[in-house]
């Protein structure tokens, strides 16, 4: 076996006739027309225009050094097509001659030999046919690949020839190819491509192609009417390529060989072809173009009982996959086949190029080189956008880690990374709201910042809030509650509390409610903070939205709290349970469900949310956090007025009743069948009696025909 692999990067770009670049591989699209030889094309800047219609293509024409041109272009072969033919015309500066020599080769994703041909050669263009062996049941998108070039270009390592193929009937035809000593091992890689001279549009005489019993020396080209006794052939010459390896000059990094032992019988699956996938050595920049040419050294086969066909039948930037036929009963011993393929495109600069922390590798597509420049970095959308500020060791914060890395490429800054979260003592203020909800089933109360807490530059307030029964003996259990806020700036904020139920039920305290509220700007040191944009508009039952934390955040599901911010206000039907669907450490799923079937429009609802891992870091502030598990896995007790209660010891002793936010967890989806899924459910959880020692904590949740499901309350617990 012949050793062959040749890779090299070519940088090359080119001007068209108007002096303005264009790059390699530039698309330009044609529309061919089915009446006579009408068409509009668009070449670089020049364009004619005419009617009618059949088929579309898209035509991608390069210019290189070394006067290689290059295109590709696809037809539609409907399954009344006998054959097709398109014409390419070479660009005006090609300065192509009449002796200009083509390769051309087909790709089609089906499993259906075709051969193609050309006619009609030019220093102004050829034109290319197709005809597919055998009948289609569907149409057939074939792509026609070719290289146009002159002979001189491969002198120094190779021969490009035009041979007459001799008249023949029927059959195979062989024809012997002299190299005149051009090699001193054999060619490494051989196309060949069939041109009709006469008549035109010939169909009858189409043919496979293929090399034959490639020496130093001397090979032979073999021809194979593609039809068993189609007439006479003749009038046909052979485009001959022989190469040691490819023109340096040529924008063809990757000339190689793929090997076909043919050791394996052939199944209906492919059609009864022979296909292999291979990797190319390196990846290309973008997807290359192939020409491919089937070659065979006899074994056991002699080429007068032979026909094959090659084809690329799906390429990428970083592999090819190859298909053949020959004309040997499946189940019969067939020979081993080479197929030499050269790919044609720019390998990707950045290949292996490491550009160090900080920076990226950028391809500079005007002569395909590259360099390191310096991340950019993209604000999050406004829907799921949080503040994920860094603190660097000058003290300086950023808003995120990746604008203290691009401060750092472009050396700007020799700090380096201390923690996530500002560096300026975090900002925190809470309080607990009385409101009355004895006469009435809502009521809201504006609450008044202290004048120095917060900034009007320093981005949104986050506030989450929870119901806080503290006042309570904890011998009565309230009927389930919730809150949201309205009109939240820098200054203050609108605080508002409905109680479920029709206010029927009288309560030791005359409905005196209390709500604990905690007010952030900016996320602490450790956390991350957002506002995450409910669905614009919803009308009944529950709605939920997803929320993804940025890659690498967390390496653990995260405590997770939220609360309801509503934008059309004072529209209590807007009121609905909130808890969290599935967290974990990637994403979580926020979820509200109406306190009333079918009440109405509900939209413009935000949540505000907060989600850490610890706020160890975070300057001055005392807490903890506990995750209370309600398996609720027995009927609640009446006592609890239906529902499910625990108590729980605080995780620390404090001189004063600390301020506690609660939110509720839940899982359901894969691996959960028996859950209810959000559409479902409901879930509302309060705190209903506190003190400095312990507190005890309540849920609610919809009933489903076997129970109810566990639910998960994460506490945040704030005090001295």
């Amino acid at each position: 076996m012949k050793s062959s692999r040749f890779v090299h990067s070519i940088p090359g770009f080119f001007k068209d006739s108007e002096n303005a670049f264009l790059w390699p591989n530039t698309p330009v699209c044609i529309m061919y027309m089915s009446v006579s030889d009408c068409r509009w094309k668009l070449l670089g800047t020049a364009m004619e225009s005419l009617v009618a219609f059949s088929f579309f293509l898209c035509l991608t024409w390069s210019k290189a050094s070394g006067d290689l041109h290059n295109g590709e272009a696809f037809i539609t072969y409907s399954t009344d097509d006998d054959y097709r033919c398109k014409r390419f015309d070479f660009d005006p500066s090609s300065k192509a001659t009449n002796n200009v020599h083509i390769q051309l080769r087909l790709r089609l994703f089906a499993y259906n030999a075709a051969v193609s041909w050309i006619e009609s050669v030019s220093k102004v263009g050829f034109t290319g046919c197709v005809t597919v062996s055998g009948p289609i049941d569907q149409g057939l998108t074939i792509y026609m690949t070719w290289i146009a070039f002159e002979p001189a270009d491969v002198n120094r390592v190779g021969i490009a020839r035009v041979n007459n193929v001799p008249f023949w009937t029927t059959g195979s035809k062989c024809i012997a190819v002299l190299t005149d000593s051009q090699f001193n091992t054999p060619p490494s890689l051989v196309f060949l491509t069939v041109i009709h001279t006469n008549p035109l549009k010939n169909v009858h005489d189409a043919a496979s192609i293929w090399a034959e019993e490639v020496t130093a020396t001397e090979f032979k080209v073999c021809l194979r009417e593609l039809k068993n006794f189609d007439g006479i052939h003749e009038n046909i010459r052979v485009n001959i390529l022989a190469l040691s390896s490819v023109p340096s000059a040529w924008p063809i990094p990757i000339g190689d060989e793929i090997n076909f032992p043919n050791d394996i019988i052939q199944t209906e699956t492919t059609k009864y072809s022979f296909c292999k996938q291979i990797t190319f050595s390196k990846p290309f920049y973008r997807i290359p173009e192939i020409v491919t040419t089937a070659e065979h050294d006899k074994n056991t086969i002699d080429p007068e009982n032979n026909a094959i066909s090659e084809w690329t039948r799906s390429v990428s930037k970083t592999q090819l996959e190859v298909c053949l036929k020959d004309i040997q009963r499946y189940d019969a011993s067939h020979d081993p086949i080479t197929v030499n393929y050269m790919a044609i495109g720019y390998i990707d600069p950045c290949y292996q190029v490491d550009c160090g922390p900080y920076k990226y590798c950028q391809v500079n597509e005007a002569d395909m080189t590259y360099s390191c420049v310096c991340n950019n970095c993209t604000s999050s959308s406004s829907k799921d956008s949080y503040s994920q500020q860094v603190c660097d060791s000058d003290g300086v914060t950023h808003n995120s880690r990746c604008e203290l890395d691009r401060e750092i490429c472009l050396g700007n800054t020799n700090a380096t990374w201390v923690h996530d979260g500002p560096c300026p003592p975090f900002v925190l203020e809470r309080g607990r709201v009385a409101l009355h909800l004895n006469t009435t089933d809502v009521e809201c109360k504006k609450v008044t910042f202290k004048p120095t807490s917060f900034q009007s530059n320093e981005g949104k307030i986050n506030v989450q809030t929870s119901i806080n029964y503290f006042n309570s003996t904890a011998s009565f259990v309230h009927d389930a509650a919730v809150t949201w806020v309205e009109s939240v700036t820098y200054l203050n904020f609108k605080l508002c509390a409905l109680k479920a139920g029709r206010a029927e039920r009288l309560t030791p305290d005359n409905g005196l409610t209390f709500v604990d509220y905690v007010a952030i700007q900016e996320s602490p040191a450790g956390a991350a903070a957002g506002h995450l944009r409910m669905p614009m508009k919803w009308w009944d039952g529950t709605t939920c939205e997803t929320l993804k934390f940025e890659q690498g955040l967390f390496t653990k599901e995260p405590y997770v709290f939220i609360t309801a911010e509503h934008s059309v206000l004072g529209q209590k039907h807007d009121a609905a349970t909130l808890w969290v669907e599935n967290i974990s450490s990637q994403e979580f799923k926020a979820c509200l469900r109406e306190m009333q079937n079918f009440d109405g429009l509900h939209e413009n609802i935000t949540v505000n949310w907060i989600a850490y891992e610890s706020l160890q870091n975070a300057a001055k502030l005392n807490t903890n956090q506990q995750i209370v598990d309600f398996p609720n896995d027995e009927s609640p007790k009446e006592d609890y007025h239906n529902a499910f209660c625990q108590d729980e010891q605080l995780p620390g002793v404090y001189s004063k009743v600390p301020t506690i936010i609660i939110s509720s967890g839940h899982i359901s989806g894969q691996g959960f069948s028996d859950r209810l899924i959000p559409e479902f459910n409901s879930i509302a959880s309060w705190v209903e009696a506190i003190n400095t020692t312990y507190y005890r904590l309540c849920v609610k949740e919809i009933h489903k025909p076997n129970g109810y499901d566990p639910v998960k309350v994460t506490t945040l617990i704030i005090g001295l």
